[in-house]
């Protein structure tokens, strides 16, 4: 079975600034029985992910959103697929589904879909989303979501996790006293809560450390300086690294003693929580949205939004080392149980075989 894969516009499919989608599609190609079979379609990049069939569109389809999407609609009539999967732009599926009318097409979402308020938009939208094959959501939070607005899709809407080959990492016996960040610099992620709170503990436990692996710089600058700004008390205590490899990023992860996903809205679903947990880190996180599919007791949950409460439980566990050796220990056992990439690509196997 051939299978194209597209995914939307602005990702980095390669080591250098991968985003969480395009991680999500390296991994589940990778680990398909599809995998030979597979093509994946974006963006041109510097480096790509090796061993995967990855296709650039022309620079000149960059320029605006329908020209990609026509260019995306040309390249499925070229390939001539079996199944197309789209990643998280509706628009563009509409546009492809409309041009490829007889290959069953998936739409692949990981974030939440914006319900229309007005009746007539609403319909509208369910009958744009009822013209796909299948939804794949990558958390129950957002499936429920989607299938409460348009119970009819319920039948064709799937919950697939993001997941993660966990016996690629190695989590380091001996941690590092180190508080780990990793996300985009944007407020919804919590970025400067975590540094608050850091700020304020850290000032009294001066054998620890703050590392915060940033990026989308270009998002919100003026955020990000914020960030730049609390920490800068701590001095070579903090450190800030931009844009990072995602080699370095799992390195991070597998050293630090706790890591923070203290997300301020209602995260779809959380790709670092189970980092954090292939990699060995005590998890601490708001548990908002896909986050408490994560959490499920391997993780401490905490408001992000009361400086008290994050600054408590991250001060409880620099001072509790059984408590943190717990926490990894069950955020790796629940990890492996629920988040294993094999797993969860021999599940979207059979979805693809069974729209054929």
């Amino acid at each position: 079975m051939r299978v194209a894969i597209c995914l939307p516009r602005k990702m980095h499919f390669g080591p250098a600034r991968a985003t969480a989608i395009d991680l999500c599609v390296r991994d589940t190609v990778a680990h398909s029985r599809f995998r030979d079979n597979t093509i994946v379609f974006g963006e041109p990049v510097d480096e790509p992910f090796a061993d995967i069939d990855y296709r650039a569109m022309p620079r000149s389809a960059a320029t605006s959103q329908r020209a990609y999407a026509s260019a995306l609609g040309d390249a499925m009539a070229a390939v001539s697929p079996d199944i197309i999967v789209i990643h998280q732009h509706l628009p563009s599926a509409s546009a492809i589904r409309a041009k490829v009318r007889d290959v069953p097409v998936l739409l692949y979402r990981h974030n939440s879909l914006t319900i229309p308020k007005s009746a007539i938009k609403r319909w509208l939208k369910g009958r744009q989303l009822a013209a796909f094959d299948g939804i794949v959501l990558v958390s129950d939070f957002i499936r429920d979501q989607l299938v409460a607005a348009y119970p009819k899709l319920g039948r064709k809407a799937w919950r697939v996790h993001n997941g993660l080959d966990f016996d690629a990492w190695h989590p380091g016996e001996i941690r590092e006293n180190t508080i780990l960040f990793v996300g985009r610099a944007v407020a919804e992620k919590g970025g400067l809560e975590a540094a608050r709170a850091l700020a304020e503990v850290l000032a009294e436990r001066p054998g620890w450390t703050a590392r915060f692996i940033l990026s989308r710089l270009d998002a919100d600058a003026a955020y990000f300086h914020h960030i730049e700004d609390v920490l800068k008390p701590l001095g070579a205590r903090a450190t800030i690294e931009t844009d990072r490899r995602h080699e370095d990023v799992k390195a991070a992860f597998e050293s630090a003693a706790l890591a923070l996903v203290p997300s301020i809205f209602e995260e779809p679903f959380g790709r670092t929580a189970i980092e954090a947990y292939a990699g060995g880190a005590a998890l601490i996180t708001s548990g908002r949205g896909g986050l408490g599919e994560i959490a499920q007791g391997a993780a401490k949950i905490v408001d992000p939004q009361s400086p008290s409460a994050l600054a408590g439980a991250i001060r409880a566990l620099i001072d509790a080392p059984e408590r943190r050796a717990t926490l990894s220990r069950q955020g790796r056992e629940r990890g492996r149980a629920e988040f294993d990439i094999t797993g969860l690509a021999h599940k979207l196997d059979h979805l693809y075989a069974s729209n054929i």
